[in-house]
């Protein structure tokens, strides 16, 4: 297997080493706000904007920007400035082949909050109960950064970041809690950290950092950026019009071996082993990308989950073999493969007005399978997709740009979720009393630490099935000068993908086909109304400042009938910086 792996990178890079004209492999998250400013650009010339499978390279962020060129001109100070942000890298040496820069930032934060103690520390998605500031948007107390550039052909960095942990429950429930206390260097480290390689129309990138697919405020239901870090290895192929990606992530597993050393999940919510052998679980993302006119992109991915003891095979390179050879696979103590299909669509209205449309299905029983599945097995899986919608307004304002939004979100109650129970030790679909969870796309890192808390979420939408979203927002900013943002969101979230209950998530309730279309939200509905601002100033190159507020009021807090927290949390913080 490793001259399998030796032979793969051999071949990468000779394929690269084979064009003489290079791009800048510079990669950034969709989040980031590179890929944000480019984006809003597009829409406000009217046309489609970058590949939202992220990360993606500062090369294919230049491609969107020309087609706004057209519209615009290639004058528009705005495109100008984009691009010099682009390609601009403060380095602290240089010479014919490339550049290193070295960056180290400072950041002490307060954070309050005025009823913490009625929060629950659930078993992992403590962090949706902060609407500003959750622990991933948390600055590490002190970071640096280590950037290297060879000829547009490679790009690496290293942060190297001191930052709290979620060590006790504390973390959540202080009234008062700054930023610094306990900051140290986490087991995990780094939780930013790779390489890019590739010429004009091919990269490969990977390690740790931020994975994403889609273009949605409040999240994405096809892979979300839910976590610290996730591991990976992107793989693309890319012109201005078109393209093609496949991404690979690892996550711990949530298999654990009992002693009579069988494999089981016991807990759906729980991570079990972060060795390098043995189980482990995979996520394969095949994307394709391609804009018909420049106001229409459309994408289409294949995503598939399933456990695997192999680090790598060469068939992961073959979606449509995990797609459909994976789909229903049963042998020994092995699980099926969970697939997933999304299919995507931003659409330019009209220069200042975007139209995002996304579409997963995890689950689709066609005409008579249900009844087959009812009368062979006495029950089936339920219908399970979910569907996110937003349309903003972008225009520049001096130097600044601002955008306004709405998204709407519906999760089923059976999306992300999966089950399998054991039946004298093979994986069948009867109903027996070894329930056995391993392809739920609640998936995550464990922190190693005794003190400390697994990194698990939803790979998919941040807040799981079972939910019905609706947010309002805006957005003032000038690239790294100021930002101004504002959110208005209500939920409505049902019983599954919930608390501790294991029924919560599998199919208990869904499973006949009488109830295989039951819609979200189901059992006791929490109910939550959150309003936010915040605001970041640069004031100079070394120091910037923060500030933020959010009230939120939850019924029925996490699903329990009759409970009701309102909470008002506050942030402030100073940012120090400087570039060697």
């Amino acid at each position: 297997m490793k001259r399998v792996v030796v032979c793969f990178i051999i071949v990468v890079f000779s394929f690269s080493l084979v064009f003489s004209s290079y791009s800048n492999q510079k990669y950034y998250a969709v989040s980031s706000l590179e890929w944000n400013t480019v984006n809003d650009i597009c829409h406000i010339a009217g046309v489609a904007g970058p590949s939202s499978n992220g990360p993606v390279t500062a090369y294919q962020l230049v491609l969107a920007l020309d087609r706004a060129e057209k519209e615009l001109g290639v004058d528009n100070p705005i495109i100008k400035s984009t691009k010099e942000m682009l390609n601009e890298t403060k380095a602290v040496y240089e010479d014919e082949l490339g550049l290193v820069s070295l960056k180290v930032e400072a950041n002490g934060e307060v954070y309050l909050q005025s009823n913490g103690n009625d929060l629950t520390v659930d078993a992992f998605d403590q962090d949706s109960d902060w609407y500003i500031r959750n622990y991933i948007g948390r600055p590490a107390f002190v970071s640096l950064t280590l950037e290297n550039e060879i000829k547009d052909f490679l790009y690496s960095r290293l942060v190297l970041q001191g930052k709290q942990k979620q060590s006790s429950d504390n973390y959540w429930n202080n009234g008062v809690h700054f930023g610094f206390y306990g900051a140290r260097m986490s087991q995990n480290f780094p939780f930013d950290a790779g390489i890019s390689i590739g010429t004009k129309g091919f990269s490969i990138i990977t390690g740790r950092g931020k994975v994403s697919q889609g273009e949605g405020y409040t999240g994405n239901t096809a892979i979300g950026d839910n976590y610290d870090y996730q591991e990976f290895l992107k793989m693309g192929f890319y012109t201005r019009n078109t393209g093609v990606n496949l991404t690979l992530t690892y996550f711990d597993s949530s298999r654990k071996t009992t002693n009579d050393s069988t494999n089981v999940i016991n807990n759906p919510y729980s991570v079990h082993s972060s060795k390098f052998s043995g189980y482990r679980e995979i996520r394969h993302s095949a994307g394709y990308e391609m804009t018909l006119i420049d106001k229409l992109k459309l994408s289409l991915a294949f995503i598939t989950l399933l456990d695997t003891d192999t680090a790598f095979d060469f068939r992961y390179l073959n979606p449509f073999m995990i797609v459909h050879n994976m789909y229903n696979f049963h042998e020994g103590n092995i699980l099926e493969a969970n697939n997933m299909i999304s299919v995507d669509l931003s659409w330019a209205i009209a220069k200042r007005v975007n139209l995002y449309l996304q579409v997963t299905m995890d689950q689709f029983q066609i005409t008579g399978e249900a009844d087959g599945y009812t009368e062979s097995f006495g029950y089936t899986d339920p219908n399970a997709f979910s569907g996110l919608i937003n349309i903003s307004y972008t225009d520049v304002i001096k130097d600044g740009i601002r955008k306004i939004y709405f998204e709407a979100v519906y999760t089923a109650p059976g999306m992300y979720l999966n089950q399998k129970y054991y039946d004298n030790g093979r994986i069948t679909q009867h109903i027996k009393e070894e329930p056995c969870w391993s392809q739920d796309f609640l998936l995550g890192y464990s922190r190693t630490e005794s003190s400390g808390k697994d990194d698990m979420a939803f790979s998919g939408y941040i807040y799981g099935p079972d939910a019905i979203v609706l947010a309002f927002g805006g957005e003032y900013y000038i690239p790294n000068k100021l930002n101004v943002t504002s959110r208005v969101i209500f939920m409505a979230h049902g019983e599954k993908g919930r608390g501790t209950d294991k029924n919560n998530y599998n199919f208990s309730g869904l499973d006949s086909k009488e109830t295989i279309n039951t819609l979200s939200p189901t059992g006791v509905v929490e109910h939550t109304f959150a309003i936010s601002v915040e605001c970041n100033w640069t004031i100079s190159e070394f120091v910037s400042l923060y500030g933020g507020a959010a009230y939120s009021y939850r019924w029925n807090y996490r699903n329990e009938k009759g409970r009701n927290v309102g909470n008002l949390q506050t942030a402030f913080g100073v940012k120090l910086s400087y570039t060697v």
